[in-house]
């Protein structure tokens, strides 16, 4: 087994800038993870993570994103491949080569992680996979504090946001009252104590007065990983989609069986391509018996086959002959009828035409004179005397409530004070019947 070697230093500026905080918070982790004291992963895991092997072979999350050089200073130097091969190696070859060397035992989990130091992994690899592999399943309190407590010194949150972070599901805590749960009571005492002593009671003053240390240390490991995950969202450490695979086999995954459309696709692809289909239909003169329609609710498309032909001189003449109807049609020829006026191709001579109404004249002029010029411009206002005796359908005047005969012939009456009006419609003074239809409206 080859012995563990650092690389060459490479004037390769990284991937990762080492000057932001978020680099320096994940390079101090990863630092602390290959402690006694932080170990979380141990070689093994960080070998499945970052280049598992399954019966397809292994997968690339490492190599792929180092430079040519770095990579091939590794390779090198593992005695697994020579220095100019690899250099002029492409992802795939570099992939099966550290694959065979871990199948036939020249490279272990132990070497590869050695030599790709802390500073190599964090400079190339993207911070959300290794957050991922850092982060898994579950983390020990003392990776948690650690985690915390960098971010502090790092300026990525303050004490207002992590008094607003703080949360512990299990009883149902948020903020302060999780920092409670865990306190004794002489240790809340004084720290209101404190609080009333220094005049602060903002986040800053609260955390001040009961000492960062106290709170990483008494508050529950539950919510202290709470405000973790919710750190790790807001600086960008949660990967949005599952890292990049390399395989061997991977132009055989793109070849797999696409995925079924959405139904709003489906339905405006149908919408158009019905429309070609009937156009093409019209175009192309298919019979209505073979055409298919692209969907059942879609009415059968008639075609009609249309012909261009030549017209002579006897046809036209038999175009301009006047259309009779059939009960009166003359036995006459064609040739020995008059022709007046131009013709209609479809409904014969205009003199054959019935005459029509002669237009009439209208606001602005146009026309005969209509039959309401005729007239006088005086005209006699209607009479409005009252007839001295009533007719024999009216019927008797009562009082003067009843206001039928006096709306119909303008009379008024003076009407008493405190007077209602009595309109009897209760009394039916005639019965109705029933109309009498004539018989030859009913035949119609």
């Amino acid at each position: 087994m080859a012995a563990s070697v650092v690389p060459s230093r490479t004037v390769l500026p990284p991937k990762n800038a080492r000057g932001r905080p978020v680099t320096k918070l994940c390079l101090a982790l990863e630092v602390f993870r290959r402690t006694p004291d932080g170990r979380t992963r141990d070689a093994k895991a960080f070998l499945d993570h970052f280049f598992p092997q399954d019966e397809r072979g292994p997968i690339d999350r490492l190599f792929v994103h180092m430079p040519k050089e770095i990579r091939a200073d590794l390779l090198s130097n593992w005695g697994i491949r020579g220095k100019k091969s690899a250099l002029r190696d492409d992802d795939e070859k570099v992939r099966t080569t550290i694959g065979d060397a871990l199948d036939a035992g020249d490279i272990d989990a132990t070497v590869i992680e050695e030599s790709v130091t802390p500073e190599l992994l964090i400079d190339w690899v993207p911070l959300e996979d290794w957050w991922a592999f850092w982060r898994g399943a579950g983390l020990p309190a003392p990776s948690v504090r650690k985690a915390l407590a960098l971010g502090r010194e790092l300026s990525l949150f303050d004490e207002r946001w992590l008094l607003g972070n703080l949360k512990l599901g299990a009883k149902r805590l948020e903020g302060t009252d999780v920092i409670c749960a865990a306190l004794p009571k002489d240790q809340i005492v004084a720290w209101l104590h404190a609080v009333h002593t220094c005049g602060d009671a903002s986040p800053a003053g609260l955390v001040t007065a009961l000492g960062w240390d106290t709170i990483l240390t008494k508050t529950a490991p539950e919510a202290l990983a709470f405000a973790l995950d919710a750190l790790a969202r807001e600086i960008g450490l949660v990967a949005d989609r599952a890292p990049v695979e390399r395989r061997s086999d991977a132009p055989r995954a793109v070849s797999q069986r696409p995925t079924a459309p959405p139904a709003p696709a489906i339905v405006e692809a149908t919408a158009v391509i019905a429309m070609p289909i009937l156009d093409a239909a019209k175009t192309a003169k298919v019979e209505p018996s073979k055409l298919e329609a692209p969907r059942a609710d879609v009415a059968r498309v008639e075609t009609r086959k249309v012909e261009t032909q030549k017209v002579d001189a006897s046809t036209l003449d038999a175009i301009r002959a006047p259309v009779t109807p059939r009960a009166e049609a003359t036995s006459a020829p064609i040739a020995e009828r008059q022709v007046t006026g131009p013709p209609n191709a479809s409904f014969g001579a205009l003199a054959d035409l019935p005459p029509m109404r002669p237009p009439a004249r209208t606001l602005s002029g146009v026309g005969v004179p209509s039959f309401f010029d005729d007239m006088t411009a005086d005209v006699a206002a209607p009479s409005v005397d009252v007839p001295s005796e009533d007719p024999a359908w009216a019927p008797p005047r009562a009082e003067p409530g009843d206001m039928g005969w006096d709306i119909v012939h303008g009379v008024q009456r003076p009407m008493p004070n405190n007077v209602q009006p009595k309109y009897k419609f209760d009394v039916d003074d005639e019965p109705t019947r029933e109309v009498d239809v004539q018989a030859e409206l009913r035949r119609t």
